[in-house]
C-alpha cells in the first residue's frame, strides 16, 4: 500500500511543482507586459505634446528591456535624422531593417536622414506660410518633411488642421484626423480637432456637434 502511495505522489508533486512555475512565469510575463503598456502610454503622452526629447528618454528604456523593439527603433532614428544625428540614426535604421526588413517606416526613416538637420528649416518655413495666410503654399513645405509618408502625433494634427482649411484638402484632412483619432485612442485633442473639422461642413456638421456636445 505504501509503496502505491509513493507512487501516486510523485507524479502529483510534479504535476503542484509545474503549475507553480507556470503561475510565476505568467505573473511574470504580465507584470512585463503592463511595465511595457505604462512605457508606451508615456511616449504617446509626450509625442501628442511636441517633446520628442522626452519621448526619447522612455523609448531608450523600452530598448532596454527589448533591443529589437520596432517602435523604439524606428521612433529613435527618426528623431536623431531629424537632429542632424546622422550616423545614429543610421546605426537604429541598421537595426530596423535586421530585426524588422518590412517595417513601414523604413521609406520614412530614409527620407529624414537624408533631410538631416533641415527638418527643423523646413518645418519652421511651413509654419511661417501658415501665419502669412499661405496655406496652400505651407501645404506644400510640409509635405517637403513628411515626403509620402502620414504625419502623426502633434505634427500630424498641426498639418491636418492646415490642410482642412485649404480649398481641396477637406477630404484628406478628415481621413488624416479620423486616423489620428483612431491612433491616438480617442484623446481629447484629436477628438476635438476632428470635430471642429466636421462642423466646417453642412453634410457632417452635425456629427461635428454632436462630438463637441
Amino acid at each position: 500500500m505504501s509503496l502505491s502511495l509513493s507512487s501516486h505522489r510523485a507524479p502529483l508533486a510534479l504535476l503542484f511543482a509545474t503549475a507553480a512555475v507556470t503561475c510565476v512565469w505568467t505573473t511574470t510575463a504580465h507584470a512585463e507586459n503592463d511595465a511595457l503598456d505604462q512605457l508606451l502610454e508615456n511616449v504617446k503622452y509626450w509625442e501628442e505634446r511636441g517633446r520628442p526629447d522626452k519621448a526619447a528618454e522612455i523609448w531608450q528604456k523600452v530598448l532596454r528591456s527589448d533591443p529589437n523593439h520596432p517602435g523604439a527603433l524606428s521612433a529613435l532614428a527618426l528623431y536623431a535624422a531629424r537632429g542632424g544625428k546622422k550616423a545614429e540614426a543610421e546605426g537604429y535604421l541598421r537595426r530596423l531593417e535586421a530585426a524588422h526588413p518590412r517595417h513601414p517606416k523604413i521609406a520614412a526613416i530614409k527620407q529624414a536622414i537624408g533631410i538631416g538637420n533641415q527638418y527643423d528649416d523646413l518645418l519652421a518655413e511651413a509654419r511661417a506660410l501658415v501665419k502669412a495666410g499661405r496655406l496652400d503654399d505651407a501645404i506644400a513645405a510640409y509635405r517637403k518633411v513628411f515626403g509620402a509618408n502620414a504625419p502623426s502625433g502633434e505634427l500630424g494634427l498641426e498639418f491636418y488642421q492646415t490642410l482642412g482649411g485649404t480649398d481641396s484638402g477637406w477630404e484628406e484632412a478628415r481621413a488624416g484626423l479620423e486616423r489620428l483619432n483612431t491612433e491616438s485612442g480617442g484623446s481629447a485633442r484629436t477628438e476635438l480637432a476632428l470635430a471642429r473639422h466636421l462642423s466646417y461642413r453642412e453634410g457632417t456638421r452635425r456629427d461635428g456637434v454632436k462630438r463637441l456636445a
